[in-house]
């Protein structure tokens, strides 16, 4: 089996959103109850932060994935152009 880079990006974009999701769940009770005295309940936390969680999900993997295809076509030119350089010297 064949492990494909999209596969892995979304898993990337996946740990990477789950590790964000419960930093942002703890630093929003500490300082939205804890220091500016706002009354959000769990449930709202939760929902907003899954929200936020598949927002930013789509965001990475977009991302990433259009970056490796823009580097995937640099590289493919350089190497076009290396190639032509290489048989214009040995011309």
């Amino acid at each position: 089996m064949r492990i494909r880079a999209r596969h892995v990006h979304a898993f990337e974009g996946f740990i990477d959103n789950v590790i964000g999701y419960f930093i942002n769940f703890i630093f929003v009770l500490l300082i939205f109850n804890g220091i500016y005295g706002h009354d959000i309940q769990m449930g709202e936390n939760v929902v907003a932060g899954a929200i936020m969680f598949f927002i930013a999900w789509g965001r990475k993997y977009t991302i990433r994935r259009w970056a490796n295809r823009f580097i995937d076509r640099l590289y493919k030119r350089y190497k076009a152009d290396a190639k032509l350089q290489k048989q214009t010297r040995e011309d």
